[in-house]
């Protein structure tokens, strides 16, 4: 069983271009089960580079990178598309709910085209509804949602499966500062759960990342500075 203080996360000479453009060079780090990252950078630095190889939405072009001992690296397209279903919860800026459906329909939206045991899906779903704070607005069309409400129900939708690895890329690029504040008290409250989940986020935000226990801070590509 994987405790905190172990390392969870382990990426060695991690190398990922496009072309002739070199978006992460050589990184080596490693990240302990349960403990909160925020990833900060100016734009082009390889942060979002970064969470799509961690969340298997990429593979790096060279070096290796494990993620709760799956060397990901060494991962087919199908074994990455498991490995998202059952690891990874993803939040980004932009909060790609499907409009037309209602609040509770989206969050149910990582189990399209899986196993399902409907009544617990749901009950989980009405749970982390509950959780932030939307579970009157279950049956309203995403589409009539204030933004940091829309917000709110991508944290939903990325806890549903219970995963381990909590992923965000500028979740509060798209909010006022009070709002912003609210979605992560949201994302570390939830994380701190039982087992605590791993949490990294993508921010150009210093009051985002102060948030946050650890830091890691990427230019060019590279590691400039990391928290200990």
């Amino acid at each position: 069983m994987t405790r905190p203080n172990d390392p969870w996360i382990v990426a060695e000479s991690l190398t990922k271009t496009y072309g002739n453009a070199v978006a992460l060079r050589s990184l080596s780090f490693s990240i302990e089960a349960g403990s909160h990252w925020a990833v900060r950078g100016p734009s082009g630095s390889g942060k979002s580079t970064l969470l799509y190889l961690l969340g298997a939405l990429d593979r790096p072009t060279s070096g290796r990178l494990t993620v709760g001992g799956q060397v990901l690296s060494h991962l087919d397209a199908e074994a990455r598309a498991s490995f998202r279903y059952h690891m990874v919860g993803f939040v980004f800026q932009e909060f790609h709910l499907l409009d037309d459906l209602t609040v509770e329909e989206n969050v149910l939206l990582p189990f399209v085209g899986r196993p399902r045991d409907r009544r617990a899906h749901r009950e989980q779903a009405l749970w982390l509804l509950e959780d932030v704070g939307l579970a009157d607005a279950r049956r309203k069309p995403a589409g009539v949602l204030s933004g940091g409400e829309k917000q709110r129900v991508a944290v939903a939708r990325a806890l549903v499966n219970d995963p381990p690895l909590l992923l965000c890329d500028e979740p509060t690029g798209n909010l006022d500062q009070k709002t912003g504040a609210q979605v992560m008290d949201l994302l570390i409250n939830l994380a701190e759960g039982d087992p605590p989940k791993t949490l990294v986020v993508v921010t150009h935000d210093p009051a985002v990342a102060s948030r946050l226990s650890r830091q890691m801070h990427l230019r060019d590509g590279e590691i400039v500075q990391a928290t200990p």
